[in-house]
C-alpha cells in the first residue's frame, strides 16, 4: 500500500535561506555566450569570401657613385688609349709618387722636348662635369717653355689657349683649364695630348749657378650634374 504524501500548510522559509543566481553572474554568462556566438558566425562568414593578396619586395633606394679618374702616359696604345706599359704611365688616383712632366735626365738643355697624354674618365655611375687646371711656379724658365695642347676626343674643351695653334707658354699655363660640359655616367673618357719643348734659343743668361726652373701642380676637380 502506497504511502500518501500530505501537503504542507506551514510557514515559508525566509528568503535569506533561498540560494539564487546573482544578476551580475547572469550578465557575465550572457556576454560569454554572445561572444562565442559572434565568433562562430564570423568564422562561418569569412570562410565564405574569396581572398587576394599582392606582395612587392626588395624596394631599395641608394646613392650613386661619383668617381673620376686621371691617367697619364707618354705613349698611346692601339685604339687611341693610353699605353700602360710605358715607364712614364701613372694612374694619379693610386700613384704614391712620380711626376708627370719629367725626363730621363734631371737637367734639361735647349731643344729638349716631351709628350704626355692625359686621360680623364668617368669611372662611376653618375654624370659629372670636370675641370683640369695647373698651378704654376715660374722660376725664370716659364717664358722659354712652350706647350702645345691637342684634344684627341670629341668631348673635352680647352680654354685659355690660342685656338688656332693650341699653344701657350709655361708662364701662361696657369690660365689654361680643360673642361667638359657634361660627361655621361658609365665608362667614358676624354683624351688630351700635350707636347712641350724648351726653346733652342736659350742664351747664357740661363747658364747660372742658380738654375732657372719651372714647376707646376695638376688638379682635377669633378662634380655631380643632373641627368638629361
Amino acid at each position: 500500500m502506497m504511502k500518501r504524501i500530505r501537503p504542507y500548510y506551514g510557514p515559508l522559509p525566509p528568503l535569506s535561506h533561498v540560494s539564487a543566481i546573482s544578476p551580475s553572474k547572469h550578465s557575465v554568462w550572457l556576454c560569454v555566450l554572445s561572444i562565442l556566438l559572434c565568433l562562430t558566425l564570423l568564422c562561418g562568414v569569412t570562410s565564405a569570401y574569396f581572398t587576394d593578396i599582392i606582395t612587392n619586395q626588395n624596394n631599395r633606394i641608394q646613392t650613386g657613385n661619383l668617381k673620376v679618374g686621371l691617367e697619364v702616359s707618354d705613349k698611346l696604345a692601339a685604339g687611341n688609349d693610353l699605353d700602360k706599359t710605358s715607364p712614364h704611365y701613372y694612374d694619379l688616383k693610386t700613384a704614391e709618387d712620380g711626376v708627370i712632366f719629367s725626363s730621363d735626365s734631371d737637367n734639361w738643355k735647349p731643344g729638349d722636348q716631351g709628350t704626355r697624354y692625359f686621360k680623364i674618365s668617368n669611372q662611376g655611375n653618375m654624370p659629372l662635369d670636370y675641370q683640369l687646371a695647373f698651378q704654376v711656379q715660374d722660376g725664370g724658365l716659364g717664358g722659354a717653355l712652350t706647350f702645345t695642347i691637342t684634344n684627341l676626343s670629341d668631348g673635352g674643351k680647352i680654354s685659355g689657349v690660342d685656338e688656332e695653334f693650341h699653344t701657350v707658354t709655361g708662364s701662361s699655363l696657369g690660365d689654361v683649364s680643360f673642361s667638359h660640359q657634361k660627361m655621361e655616367s658609365g665608362p667614358s673618357y676624354d683624351l688630351y695630348q700635350i707636347d712641350y719643348v724648351l726653346s733652342e734659343s736659350l742664351d747664357n743668361s740661363y747658364n747660372t749657378d742658380t738654375p732657372a726652373y719651372f714647376s707646376m701642380d695638376v688638379t682635377l676637380t669633378a662634380q655631380q650634374v643632373s641627368e638629361g
